[in-house]
């Protein structure tokens, strides 16, 4: 005799942790005490040591690698090695998180200082205006300025003060109002909006890069990258990959 297929509760059971494609996810907010200031309070100390590693490591690729590439790939690659799914998932996104912050702060000060030229999508694209001459500066760029005028370790000192404040106001912030925030987001911004926000982007910048032709291309590449992400490719490989584009099809033509 065939045994009946298990039902729903059944699987669930036995697959936890699992999320089905076909299924909704369904999640309850549950009530939650006073939440501790204290990070260690909150990381496993396996999380605080690959949290630190990775993020040194990641600051210094970031110099002419891609942020969110190196982000999305060891994310992926801490959650690969742990057996437990959701030990996994939460180890990922402590990882995920610090890696964030590392390489967007290491992609945009390396360069910065220590080469003097835009070598990574970070320094290239929201840190360019500090390598542009500018008018206003006497033809020179804001880089040329800056070390003219301060010492270096002028600018390392508020540097660090600097990003050490911004973490920790950041930090509080998010802390003590992350119950609030959690609420509004899964209660009034549906996921469609975001979705369309970022499709809305994508379509603007291409439209501006080559207009019609880009849109297209765009949606191309959409299509080629889902196909590789279903077949098990990592989406950090795809960023390296299309990052380095323009350079592997200059070599090849």
């Amino acid at each position: 005799m065939l045994a009946p297929p298990p039902s729903r509760k059944e699987s669930s059971q036995k697959d936890n942790h699992r999320l089905k494609r076909e299924d909704y996810a369904r999640i309850k907010l549950v009530r939650t005490g006073k939440i501790s200031l204290n990070p260690l309070h909150h990381l496993t100390k396996a999380e605080v040591t690959l949290s630190s590693v990775l993020a040194g490591l990641s600051g210094i690729l970031a110099t002419f690698m891609s942020p969110v590439g190196l982000t999305v790939l060891f994310g992926d690659l801490t959650k690969e090695s742990q057996k437990d799914e959701l030990k996994g998932s939460l180890m990922a996104y402590a990882v995920r998180d610090a890696i964030k912050n590392a390489t967007y702060i290491g992609g945009t000060l390396i360069p910065l200082i220590a080469l003097g030229v835009p070598t990574g999508p970070m320094s290239a694209g929201p840190a360019h205006p500090f390598f542009a001459e500018l008018a206003a500066f006497g033809g020179s760029t804001p880089r040329d300025v800056l070390l003219q005028r301060y010492s270096t370790s002028t600018i390392m000192l508020v540097t660090i003060y600097a990003t050490v404040f911004a973490a920790f106001l950041a930090y509080f912030i998010l802390i003590k109002y992350s119950k609030q925030l959690t609420r509004f987001v899964f209660k009034k911004v549906p996921a469609e909006a975001l979705y369309a926000t970022f499709l809305a982007i994508v379509l603007v910048l291409a439209y501006n890069d080559a207009g019609i032709a880009g849109i297209f291309g765009s949606i191309l590449v959409g299509l080629i990258s889902a196909t590789f992400v279903r077949n098990g490719v990592s989406i950090g490989i795809l960023f390296m990959v299309l990052v380095a584009a323009p350079y592997l099809v200059g070599l090849l033509f």
